[in-house]
């Protein structure tokens, strides 16, 4: 039997990891894989891409924790709650692959593939690796060792550099770079909200998660541009959950008498007819590689500092980060140059087309037969570098394993009560 086990974050949500997960384990499974999903969250099937339905019941609480945190006792509990999951499994005759996609989950990876004498590679989807909840740099030495192993990929060429910064200088090509390829976002699909979408001077979309950095100066930029251009009936549509932004927008982008605010939510997939009613869009990423390539002016992003970096495509190559030599702007400034001096016309379009997603899925194959053949596993137990928990974290972890519902409820209850209070302490 073939396993391929993908360790990730929550998949209920939608974000480029949820897409690329749900479209590779459905490549996958079509070319004989048995697939189990891996992630630190709950077991409902309520996922916002249906087909990671099936994979639910691979969600524990727990891998949201390093595992040096936890007692050796916790980390086995873990480990055989996991190993329920593939019992048909031979650890000695079948083979086995593991897909980690971000730090945490390469811990946890690590510690399983241990287990099951299986291959392990970090495919890093993470945009950002330093700052509060980024753990690289306490496990800067487990990150060097599957880099030595040829066991640590990234989205973009500097993505190593970035993660050993400051501790060893790694080289800026290719060698390590890998494609987190979402198969079929944006669709020719009918969709009411799009029809009834209305036509302004300029409609300008933020396409994304609302819990990205980089959303805050977004929504002021766009404010901003409003303002300046008063006599202008500007539409501004932000497509994806805005719930985490729902006080920035009431007190930001309402004020704006000529701005008429659409908040659709998310939508799997994108209807291609909304790019036809868009001037512009802005976006990081995945999001605006695929938006760039339906032909709507995308203004990039930088997930690093948060600063608009250009237009995809023409002033930049870079979906993610500015680049050296090029000069960056706040938001308002950026529509201003693309809705109404245009400057990026100047440049010729030359963002690559998309591969076909099958033949960058099988293509990652390549990454676990380039890899050291050697089944050696580096030991993530025991860290001096992590915090402890403190007891009150130690009673939740314990809720989180044997009763996760009880879990929610005390979560639940905890997070309607910091809602309605501004006194620190709350979780």
């Amino acid at each position: 039997m073939k396993l391929y086990i993908i360790i990730t974050l929550d998949i209920h949500p939608i974000g480029g990891m949820q897409l690329y997960t749900a479209g590779k384990a459905a490549f996958l499974e079509k070319n004989g894989w048995k697939v189990v999903v891996l992630y630190p969250g709950s077991n409902d099937k309520s996922c916002a891409v249906s087909s990671l339905n099936k994979y639910t019941a691979g969600g524990n609480l727990l891998l949201d924790h390093r595992p040096a945190q936890l007692s050796g006792r916790l980390q086995h509990a873990v480990l055989k709650k996991l190993c329920r999951l593939w019992r048909d499994i031979n650890a000695d005759q079948d083979l086995i692959y593991i897909e980690s996609q971000s730090e945490v989950t390469a811990l946890w990876g690590e510690l399983l593939a241990e287990k099951l004498r299986a291959r392990h590679v970090c495919f890093n989807c993470n945009e950002l690796f330093r700052g509060p909840k980024k753990y690289y740099e306490e496990n800067i030495e487990f990150f060097r060792f599957k880099y030595d192993r040829k066991e640590l990929l990234g989205l973009h060429k500097d993505t190593l550099q970035k993660i050993f910064d400051g501790y060893m200088e790694v080289p800026c090509d290719d060698t390590f770079l890998f494609d987190a390829v979402e198969p079929g976002p944006i669709q020719d699909v009918r969709n009411e909200f799009v029809e009834d979408l209305a036509i302004c001077d300029w409609n300008i979309a933020y396409v994304g998660r609302a819990e990205k950095g980089y959303v805050s100066n977004i929504i002021k930029g766009v404010a901003d541009f409003a303002e300046k251009y008063s006599e202008k009936r500007i539409g501004f549509i932000m497509v994806g959950n805005a719930e985490e932004r729902k006080e920035q927008i009431q007190e930001v982008l309402e004020r704006c008498s000529n701005l008429n605010i659409e908040l659709p939510g998310d939508m799997v997939p994108i209807p291609r007819d909304l790019y036809r009613k868009l001037d512009v869009v802005i976006a990081g990423a995945v999001c605006a590689e695929i938006s760039a390539r339906e032909g709507v002016p995308t203004i990039v992003a930088d997930c690093e500092n948060h600063w608009a970096c250009g237009v995809l495509g023409y002033t930049t190559m870079n979906s993610m980060y500015h680049e050296t030599g090029f000069e960056q702007s706040d938001f308002c400034e950026a529509l201003e140059d693309t809705l109404i001096h245009k400057t990026y016309l100047k440049h010729v379009y030359a963002f690559p087309e998309a591969i076909p997603s099958d033949e960058i899925y099988e293509s990652h194959f390549l990454f676990f037969e380039g890899a050291s053949k050697r089944k050696v596993y580096y030991d993530v137990k025991k860290n001096p570098n992590v915090e402890r928990l403190s007891q009150k974290e130690k009673i939740l972890v314990y809720l989180k394993l044997w009763n996760p519902n009880c879990f929610f409820k005390l979560s639940g209850i905890k997070k309607r009560l910091c809602n309605g209070s501004k006194r620190a302490g709350c979780f």
